[in-house]
């Protein structure tokens, strides 16, 4: 596990301390429940098509990228998102011992998007330290952020299907930014579905002759591939170039220079990006 997976399953799987929901300045995300955090990891999935109630992910925000999974509930249990990330140096913060200026370098944003198109925002402990409890806001500061929806007269999230978005400010600093994902309260045995695959890469673009394409080996095993020019007409197709590997090169050396379409299918994503032949 990365340091910000293991941040992130504490966070997420604490229970409260305090007299108000949330993080808060005296006791952080609360007592660490190491029984439930086991229970998370062993429930996490097992196979890209099915999921148990929670799901754990390390994976890559490339720059001015979003990455969205979108998950069912089944209205028996609150939904409980988590991210975190190991944000790189920044320089030294020379101003007061209390300045609230944000020190971020990479500031990663979560959002839940119920099915009702309400945006939950995450926790945010609050600056002013004369009121020590957290509000739902934009959090600017930490390099963990977790977001828990439930009704305020039922303790659950109603049954449905919400999205889950991860984007930042500005732009990433050093390249991609790595974060760890973990989604708690999901109904069981339900497939995912996904709009990008985890960690996928394909360069270069413009490209000659080959064209590589990678991601996490359980994210894009046994994808389907194919290429359409902007007519629509199919030009290369293949379903094994994926078989027990998480890497692959396409041929396009025949192909007239022009724009393409590549489409990226498994049973639980469908991905489509332009790559330019030139």
């Amino acid at each position: 596990m990365r340091a910000a997976t293991v941040k992130a399953l504490m966070a997420i799987s604490a229970d409260e301390a305090g007299t108000a929901e949330g993080p808060d300045h005296r006791f952080g995300w609360g007592l660490i429940n190491a029984k439930r955090g086991a229970e998370i990891i062993r429930d996490s999935r097992d196979t890209p098509a099915r999921v148990g109630i929670t799901e754990i992910r390390e994976l890559e925000l490339a720059n001015q990228d979003t990455y969205e999974i979108k998950v069912n509930t089944d209205g028996t249990m609150p939904l409980k998102v988590a991210i975190a990330w190991t944000d790189p140096a920044g320089n030294i913060n020379s101003g007061s011992e209390d300045d609230t200026t944000p020190a971020l370098v990479n500031d990663l944003d979560l959002r839940v998007i119920r099915p009702n198109d309400e945006v939950v925002l995450p926790w945010a402990l609050n600056k002013q330290f004369n009121n020590l409890y957290a509000n739902r806001a934009d959090n600017n500061v930490d390099p963990i952020e977790v977001v828990e929806y439930k009704g305020a007269a039922t303790g659950v999230a109603g049954a449905g299907e919400y999205t889950i978005k991860v984007t930042h400010k500005g732009n990433l600093v050093s390249g991609p930014q790595k974060f760890s994902l973990i989604i708690y309260g999901m109904e069981e045995g339900v497939s995912v579905k996904k709009e990008v695959f985890d960690n996928l890469k394909v360069y270069p673009n413009p490209a000659t002759d080959i064209v590589n394409i990678s991601a996490d080996l359980i994210s894009i095993a046994d994808a389907k591939v194919e290429l359409y020019d902007l007519a629509g007409k199919r030009v290369y197709e293949n379903s094994n170039l994926f078989y027990n590997t998480d890497n692959a090169t396409v041929d396009i050396s025949g192909l007239t220079p022009a724009v393409y379409l590549l489409k990226i299918e498994t049973e639980t994503t469908k991905q489509t990006i332009k790559i330019v032949k030139r």
